[in-house]
């Protein structure tokens, strides 16, 4: 979920892992690209603990974007993912 908190955009994912990572969004040298970093978590057992630390999303037109999430557990990045979405257009001839 996305919203704005004291004038910063941040993100809480709510997570199949039972833990509600908390991020904020940064500057980034590229216009097209926000990126979220981790401020905190709830439900989290200890720092340590597997969660979500980092995402990323890069608007590449106005149809497509691209999305990382980079995973940490034993206190360090573990692994990330990429996706990509492409808007779905209506079928006009209907």
């Amino acid at each position: 979920v996305f919203h704005t908190d004291k004038g910063s955009l941040v993100l809480t994912h709510y997570c199949c892992l039972g833990n509600q990572p908390h991020m904020k969004a940064e500057a980034t040298k590229d216009p097209k690209t926000v990126a979220f970093k981790y401020t905190g978590c709830g439900n989290l057992a200890d720092d340590k603990a597997m969660h979500m630390h980092e995402a990323s999303y890069t608007f590449i037109d106005d149809d497509n974007f691209k999305t990382t999430w980079t995973l940490w557990s034993g206190g360090k990045e573990s692994e990330s993912h990429s996706f990509k979405y492409t808007r779905k257009k209506a079928d006009s001839a209907k």
